[in-house]
């Protein structure tokens, strides 16, 4: 993932079947050339909207873990909180250089392809 790639969708397709844990990991760089972002003190979210209401509140908001030594943002989406999700959504990174700023690195979005679980009540019963 680079911070300077203006594409909207600049950040991987991901598909999987609702409900299965997603452990995601990025890499992030400042260019094309593999600077590494100096994630220093810096904090993360991670969002995913519906693709057909992106005006709307997001269905998922969560803070990232920062690993500032490897380079890299990570998130964990657990079976409950994508078990009832079908279709195609939109997920966003925002870096703060700070937990005090007001101001955001929006690196792009990528696109979740979920599909449908066939068998919701396993993980429902269980209460995730």
């Amino acid at each position: 993932m680079t911070c300077d790639n203006h594409e909207i969708y600049s950040l991987p397709t991901i598909d999987f079947i609702a409900g299965a844990v997603q452990n995601l990991v990025f890499y992030v760089y400042e260019n094309q050339d593999g600077v590494p972002y100096d994630l220093t003190n810096c904090t993360a979210q991670f969002a995913v909207s519906e693709y057909n209401n992106r005006n709307g509140e997001p269905v998922i908001s969560k803070a990232m873990r920062v690993d500032a030594a490897e380079n890299k943002l990570s998130v964990q989406l657990t079976s409950y909180e994508t078990v009832k999700m079908a279709g195609k959504y939109i997920y966003q990174i925002s870096i703060k250089l700070d937990a005090m700023s007001i101001e955001a690195d929006i690196p792009g979005q990528g696109i979740l392809d979920i599909s449908v679980n066939i068998d919701k009540n396993v993980i429902l019963e269980a209460g995730g």
